[in-house]
């Protein structure tokens, strides 16, 4: 049985569905366990010991994750991108709209009204929220993914001019695409980043960015906080480079400002998003923990074999010269037949799933004991064919 550290909210009936045959046990506290579950919860690097095999994250993004701690461990890490791209999608249209028509401000100036005539009186204060339109004004989607691609087309469709940021080329009819900031923020009315946090997006957003936007422009963060720079934005603030920050990762420096809204993170938390997330990842992660496939994984390459024969060894190690000759000698050494095998790479890294027609697990341990000791080979798991039947010859 493999035991599950749930490290995220998920509901009781996607747990029952993953475990009809009791294979899993899903867990709260947990200090060794074999896989968990986490949404945007950190992962604490001391639960990445040689008893777990696969992290899964209900969502795109890993910064939350040591990624490359996993790798050296040989656990498996995967994210579920595009299951909450639509929520997303709507969070940002939501604020785009809602930062050209004071909707909520209105809507509490009403509520202050009093007497029987509310209709003609709400209609004497409105014109103290006039707002404005999205229609013909240009927005800028940093980051051309699923989501982005999603946003531009809304906007589009909205009436709006889009120019999309991404440093590869994307075809599409409906946006105008650069690769250089400066040739986006001086002509664009909002900006949407949606860009997901490395190295080269770090602070993307600093005082020279900020001095190319327009003094009326607006800034949309549902990327990643450290891409901007929280210091810059307050100075460009403060100095009429741009109205009004919105963002769904707040920090302390940006609460209480009267032109940056914060939101609480929420932009793929819909009841939709979170079911369609949770199951995806339970998915995923069962087949990984019973069959060994791999599907989304940022650290192992995809792959996939029907489980046909008895046995099925996973074999996860550093690429380098003869390595996979050496596995086949050991193999042939034992006098093991192969059914069918599949080899995947990743970066320097290979993935290899071996199908042999031995149901021995004496046999197998013995043979496995010695693949694991070549050099290079960081994680070997063996896994017997839950459906596997014996043929018999009549």
């Amino acid at each position: 049985m493999y035991r599950i550290l749930m490290l995220g909210e998920l509901s009781s009936k996607i747990q029952k569905r993953m475990n009809r045959k009791d294979r899993f046990e899903f867990v709260t506290t947990l200090k060794r366990p074999e896989g968990i579950f986490v949404r945007s919860a950190e992962v604490p690097n001391d639960l990445i010991t040689k008893d777990l095999l696969v992290i899964g994250r209900a969502g795109a993004g890993l910064n939350t994750i040591d990624v490359e701690t996993c790798t050296q461990n040989g656990t498996m890490v995967f994210n579920t991108p595009g299951v909450n791209s639509n929520a997303v999608k709507e969070l940002v249209l939501t604020s785009l709209l809602n930062s050209v028509r004071p909707i909520e401000d209105a809507a509490k100036a009403v509520q202050e009204l009093n007497g029987e005539d509310i209709l003609k009186q709400s209609e004497e204060i409105r014109n103290e929220y006039i707002g404005d339109e999205l229609e013909g004004k240009t927005v800028g989607i940093l980051g051309l993914g699923t989501i982005g691609k999603q946003v531009a087309r809304a906007c589009f469709d909205l009436g709006m001019d889009v120019i999309g940021y991404a440093r590869q080329p994307r075809n599409q009819e409906y946006f105008e695409q650069v690769f250089h900031l400066k040739d986006l923020l001086p002509r664009v009315d909002f900006v949407v980043i949606l860009l997901p946090l490395t190295e080269e997006t770090t602070h993307l957003f600093d005082e020279e960015a900020f001095s190319l936007m327009r003094k009326e422009g607006v800034l949309l963060n549902f990327g990643r906080g450290e891409v901007v720079d929280n210091n810059a934005l307050l100075q460009a603030l403060d100095n009429e480079q741009l109205s009004t920050y919105i963002s769904d990762f707040p920090s302390t420096e940006l609460l209480n400002h009267p032109k940056i809204k914060l939101l609480p993170h929420m932009g793929g938390t819909t009841e939709k998003a979170l079911q369609n997330g949770g199951i995806v990842a339970m998915r995923n992660m069962r087949d990984f923990l019973i069959y060994g496939t791999v599907r989304q994984s940022a650290n192992f390459p995809d792959i996939f074999l029907p489980f046909t024969a008895p046995t099925r060894v996973t074999i996860f190690y550093q690429d380098y010269p003869k390595i996979f000759s050496k596995i086949s000698q050991k193999i042939s050494t034992h006098n093991i037949d192969i059914d069918i095998l599949e080899s995947e790479r990743c970066d320097s890294y290979v993935y290899t799933l071996i199908d042999l027609n031995e149901a021995d697990m004496a046999k197998v341990k013995k043979l496995t004991d010695e693949i694991h000791s070549l050099p290079g080979v960081i994680r070997l798991r063996i896994l017997r064919n839950p459906n596997w039947a014996p043929t018999i010859y009549l």
